[in-house]
């Protein structure tokens, strides 16, 4: 995924800076983006059935999902960087913390399950669940980090209130 060091999510071992509330809006706006078009690419290959080895971006497809989910993890491991200090100076955050941080292992693992899907489509391995269904299920997912990214976006603000 391309503009991630100026997200400040950086693969390096490097200690990396801790994300401003505009850079995780910026990463949120990117996610959801690269997810869209993977649904995009999914509705495609389900109009063209066998022909879909022509779609511009479906032999990339696999190594665009992995690429989405590292940027993901990172994502979140920096949100809870934030949210444990915000947890620390603010008490009456914890059950939100908890809540958002279970939420980000249960997306995690969402999009592990259709990641390795997607690349199961782009070597032509068999599919763990059929077209239509994947497509439900990124839709799905979309839906749900959309809702958990309005439940952050509730909680960020309070960082500047610190």
């Amino acid at each position: 995924m391309t503009g991630n060091r100026s997200l400040g999510l950086s693969a390096g071992a490097v200690a990396e800076p801790q994300p401003t509330q505009a850079h995780i809006h910026q990463a949120h706006s990117q996610i959801i983006a690269q997810l869209r078009e993977l649904d995009k690419t999914l509705a495609q290959i389900a109009c063209q059935g066998k022909a879909c080895r022509d779609i511009r971006g479906f032999g990339t497809m696999g190594r665009r999902c992995a690429q989405l989910q590292d940027c993901l993890a990172r994502l979140f491991r920096s949100e809870e960087a934030l949210f444990n200090r915000l947890q620390a100076r603010r008490q009456e955050t914890q059950a939100m913390v908890q809540t958002l941080t279970r939420e980000h292992r249960t997306l995690e693992r969402s999009l592990a399950i259709l990641v390795l899907a997607l690349k199961a489509l782009s070597t032509g391995d068999d599919l763990p669940l059929n077209l239509f269904e994947l497509q439900d299920e990124m839709r799905e997912l979309i839906q749900t980090l959309e809702r958990h990214i309005d439940a952050e976006n509730t909680l960020l603000p309070l960082f500047q209130a610190t």
